[in-house]
């Protein structure tokens, strides 16, 4: 008669010996995992060894042939986003420029219209009339010269300028008058240099009108305010 085969507990590792060559002694085998059934044999120990496991196959690794599988997470509740009004062609006035108002730019005197009337007016007539007369007589033009610079002084506009007119005048037909006496070989001949005078007193006056009605108009129309009359 045989002897029974002894039954080997599959969960009891193997008992190792030390190889004679190497020396090195091989690792144990690890028992499985306590989560995986194991299916008992009756046969030999063999059989028990290499009995096939049950429960499920572990996941193959990731390769670059299979798809990436992202974890599946919940998704945030996020905000609605703001509602804006929609954007105006025309949109009106800032509520400043209602109460702030740009500073007004200050605008230069323009010229006003100027009759001949207050011209005459503001020359005086005493001026006109006796330049008027002198031009008209020779006689009494160097007087009415002077008369009518001695009532310039009423002039209400440019009244230095028109006071400078007149000096000049009165100067340049002295000096005109001179030369052409010394010219003609009178000399030192009062008589001879007062009819030289006259002559150019005459055209000194006539000239005068004009020049001191356009010195006053100026003022006029500029806007000055009238001198004050002696």
């Amino acid at each position: 008669m045989t002897a029974p085969e002894e039954v080997r507990d599959p969960t009891v590792p193997f008992d190792v010996a030390s190889s004679s060559l190497t020396g090195t002694t091989s690792a144990a085998v690890e028992p499985p995992a306590p989560t995986q059934p194991v299916q008992l044999s009756t046969g030999s120990a063999w059989d028990a060894a290499h009995a096939a496991q049950a429960g499920p196959r572990p996941a193959p690794a990731w390769g670059p042939e299979l798809p990436v599988e992202l974890p599946e997470r919940p998704v945030m509740d996020q905000p609605a986003p703001a509602q804006y009004p929609p954007p105006q062609v025309n949109p009106q006035q800032f509520p400043d420029q209602q109460y702030w108002p740009p500073p007004e730019v200050p605008q230069r005197n323009q010229p006003r219209p100027v009759s001949v009337r207050e011209i005459a007016a503001a020359t005086t007539p005493g001026v006109l009339i006796a330049l008027a007369l002198g031009a008209l007589f020779v006689p009494l033009s160097i007087a009415l010269l002077f008369i009518a610079h001695a009532l310039a002084s009423r002039v209400l506009y440019r009244r230095r300028s028109v006071d400078r007119a007149f000096k000049i005048t009165e100067s340049i037909t002295a000096v005109i008058a001179a030369a052409q006496m010394f010219g003609d070989g009178y000399g030192l001949d009062f008589a001879a240099f007062w009819s030289y005078w006259q002559g150019w007193a005459q055209l000194g006056n006539l000239v005068l009108i004009p020049v001191a009605a356009l010195l006053v108009g100026a003022g006029l129309r500029a806007g000055e305010k009238p001198a004050r009359t002696l």
